[in-house]
C-alpha cells in the first residue's frame, strides 16, 4: 500500500510538462517535451487503442513525483496484451509508490480483459530489473538503442557501385521529397510496402497491421517527418525498401532511424545499405552529429548493417512479460 505521503490520481494534461521534467531527469539521453507527451498520449487514446495513465503526487507540495501507465503495442490493438511502465521520482524511491502504481495498473489491465502484460528495463539497472520479478515478469529477450556519431564514419560513404547495379536491376533510389506529392496512389503505395515489411519484424505478440488512416497519421503527418531524409527503393511504381530519419524533439543534435526494411524478395541485394548510407549522408550534409535507432535482439540482420556502419550500442533494454492468468506469488 502506498505511504500516506503520497496519492495516486488519473493523469491530467496539466501533468504534462511535469512528466517531461521527470522522465528527462532519469534518462537525460533521449529527452522528451511536454508537447511530445501531450500529442502522443492523445494519439493513444483515440480508440482502437487504450491508454490508461495515473499520477502520484507527495500530498504536502502537491508535486508529481511518479507516472504510470498502460496502453496497446503500436503493432496491435488487442486489448488482451499491453504494455506498463512506470518511473518515480529518485527523491521518493523506496517508499513503495512504484508498488502501489504496478498494483493499480494491474487492475486496469485485469479490467480491461488484458491477458498478458509486457514491461521493459534498463539491463544494467538492477533495482528496475528485481522490481520486474518481483511483479512476476520473466524475461522473454532484449532491445538495442544504437547511435552512430556522424564525425566516426567516412566523408563520403555512399557506394555508387551498389547504386548504379541496382538501377540496371531496375530498383531505383529515391527520397520521398522526390516523389510525386500530387500522386494519390503514393500514400496507398507507401502503405502496403510498410504492411508487408513490418510483418517480418520481430516483435513482442502478433503483427497487427494499422489501418491506412493511423500509418499516415504516425508515419506521413508527424511533426518530425523529413521528406528529404525518408529513403525509398522503387522497382517501377512498387516501393521495395525503405529507410527513414525523422527530427528528435529536445535534442537538434540529433535524428532518429525509424525504420529500415526490404521486401522479402528483394533482401541480400545491398539494397537496406544502400538506403542507411544515404541516411547517414544526408544527416552530415544537415549538421547533425548523431543517429540514433532501437533494433529487437532478434533482428540480427538489421544489426549487422548497423555494426558495418559504424553503431554502437548505447542502451539494452529487457523486454519482459507477465501471464495475468497465473499466479506469481
Amino acid at each position: 500500500m502506498i505511504d500516506r505521503r503520497y496519492s495516486i490520481r488519473p493523469f491530467k494534461d496539466v501533468d504534462s510538462e511535469a512528466h517531461a521534467a521527470l522522465h528527462n531527469r532519469l534518462d537525460p539521453e533521449h529527452p522528451r517535451t511536454a508537447e511530445q507527451i501531450r500529442r502522443e498520449d492523445a494519439a493513444w487514446q483515440a480508440p482502437p487503442f487504450h491508454l490508461r495513465k495515473f499520477a502520484v503526487d507527495e500530498v504536502s507540495s502537491s508535486r508529481l513525483v511518479g507516472v504510470g501507465g498502460l496502453q496497446n503495442s503500436p503493432d496491435s490493438q488487442d486489448p488482451t496484451s499491453l504494455w506498463v511502465g512506470g518511473s518515480v521520482d529518485p527523491d521518493h524511491q523506496g517508499r513503495g509508490i512504484g508498488q502501489s502504481l504496478a498494483e493499480r495498473l494491474t487492475e486496469e489491465a485485469t479490467r480491461l480483459g488484458a491477458a498478458r502484460l509486457w514491461a521493459s528495463a534498463p539491463a544494467r539497472d538492477d533495482r528496475a530489473c528485481r522490481f520486474l520479478q518481483r511483479q512476476g515478469f520473466r524475461e522473454l529477450r532484449r532491445q538495442w538503442f544504437s547511435r552512430l556519431e556522424l564525425g566516426t564514419v567516412p566523408v563520403s560513404p555512399l557506394s555508387p557501385d551498389t547504386e548504379d547495379a541496382l538501377r540496371r536491376a531496375g530498383v531505383e533510389i529515391t527520397s520521398l521529397a522526390e516523389e510525386d506529392s500530387n500522386d494519390p496512389t503514393l500514400a496507398q503505395r507507401l502503405y502496403e510496402f510498410a504492411c508487408a515489411a513490418l510483418g517480418d519484424v520481430p516483435r513482442m505478440g502478433e503483427y497487427v497491421p494499422p489501418s491506412f488512416e493511423q500509418f499516415v497519421k504516425f508515419n506521413l503527418k508527424c511533426p518530425g517527418l523529413l521528406p528529404e531524409g525518408f529513403f525509398l527503393a522503387r522497382e517501377g511504381s512498387r516501393f521495395v525498401g525503405m529507410s527513414n530519419l525523422e527530427l528528435v524533439e529536445g535534442d537538434p543534435t540529433t535524428v532518429h532511424q525509424v525504420f529500415t526494411a526490404t521486401l522479402r524478395e528483394y533482401r541480400g541485394r545491398g539494397i537496406a545499405t544502400q538506403l542507411k548510407l544515404r541516411t547517414i549522408a544526408f544527416a552530415r550534409e544537415r549538421g547533425f552529429r548523431y543517429i540514433r535507432t532501437m533494433n529487437d535482439s532478434l533482428n540480427t540482420r538489421i544489426w549487422s548493417i548497423n555494426g558495418r556502419l559504424g553503431f554502437q550500442r548505447e542502451k539494452e533494454m529487457v523486454w519482459t512479460e507477465r501471464d495475468l492468468r497465473q499466479p506469481y506469488r
